[in-house]
């Protein structure tokens, strides 16, 4: 039998410490077809992407890099694709991202905070597929991602909120 005041002061001083760390979490079209279009607004295991309405439609593709390696994403509109971090993701979490483009796009890759204001910052111009790790300061926490630029025949294959 617990007493009471045992079982208190165990709840007590469980209570006091720090919250555990998020695990990684992924979101990725691994399960979706090559070919299917997406919406412009969709969530993956509770990250939320909005992509550019009007323009290239975020369309699941396998893109090939020079080295042979297959990538298995869905390609963005140039003008932008916003991430928007799961609630899990807190301070200190870092992001790290798939990308493949094709030999003439440059991707501009930006971590933003609540308050919209750059935290990290990548420009991606690689015909392999490419990790972007965005690391922002120990005690700010990463609110969304910005993808930039391209020609739209590019794709992300993945985006995760990994624990540092």
């Amino acid at each position: 039998m617990i007493r009471p005041a045992l079982l208190a002061a165990t709840l007590l001083a469980l209570s006091a410490l720090a919250p555990a760390q998020a695990a990684t979490r992924c979101a990725n079209v691994d399960a979706v077809d090559a070919g299917t279009v997406m919406p412009d607004k969709f969530r993956i295991k509770g990250f939320r992407f909005k992509d550019r309405s009007g323009g290239v439609a975020p369309t699941v593709r396998d893109l090939t890099a020079v080295n042979g390696q297959v990538l298995h994403g869905f390609s963005f509109d140039p003008r932008g694709l916003v991430i928007t971090m799961p609630e899990s993701h807190v301070a200190g979490m870092r992001v790290r991202m798939r990308l493949l483009l094709s030999p003439t796009e440059v991707v501009r890759v930006r971590a933003l905070n609540d308050a919209g204001q750059t935290l990290s910052s990548e420009l991606v111009n690689n015909e392999n597929v490419f990790d972007v790790i965005l690391v922002p300061p120990a005690t700010e926490r990463i609110a969304s991602v910005v993808l930039d630029g391209g020609e739209g025949q590019g794709v992300l294959g993945s985006t995760c909120s990994v624990a540092p």
